[in-house]
């Protein structure tokens, strides 16, 4: 069976990507949702090479806490994308997306990473500068601060999340 590993990201998107990741994620023709159809390479190869791939963003949220459901879904509003899902780590989908695709997509980042079997606070964060460190918190405290980072730096945002432990 297996286990499942959650992901909740929010970035803003950059200018030259807004066009690209739209049509990735909303691809009217075919109704599916997939990274293939990218014409930028890194993503392209994302959709190629990465088996898993169509879970981010829309994976279910297997074996989440619950406080995860209101934020399952992805969006793309005002520059900012914002998606909650779960997958079958197997092949560090989650790990190659932030590494290879987020970096390509959005000038600035921050996401967290559950393990279905670690406490329900407990979460791995990351930003484009990489994994920061393990932090105990709710995931409603990570949106909170996480998206005031269009209005502060990215510095208080982690301050924030950090206080709130």
């Amino acid at each position: 069976m297996g286990m499942y590993t959650g992901l909740s990201f929010i970035g803003i998107v950059k200018d030259d990507m807004i066009d690209e990741l739209n049509n990735i994620l909303y691809d009217d023709f075919s109704g599916r949702r997939v990274w293939e159809n990218a014409t930028t390479p890194k993503l392209k190869e994302f959709g190629d090479t990465v088996r898993r791939q169509s879970f981010i963003p829309y994976g279910s949220l297997a074996y989440m806490p619950s406080e995860w459901d209101k934020y399952h879904g992805s969006t793309v509003k005002d520059k900012l994308w914002n998606f909650t899902c779960s997958l079958k780590n197997y092949e560090d989908e989650i790990g190659i997306f932030l590494r290879d695709v987020a970096p390509v997509v959005a000038d600035t980042y921050v996401a967290i990473v559950h393990y279905e079997e670690w406490d329900d606070d407990y979460h791995e964060l990351y930003s484009e500068e990489g994994y920061i460190g393990g932090v105990h918190y709710d995931i409603d405290v990570f949106q909170a601060a996480a998206e005031s980072m269009i209005l502060t730096n990215r510095l208080d945002m982690i301050e924030a999340l950090n206080e709130s432990e």
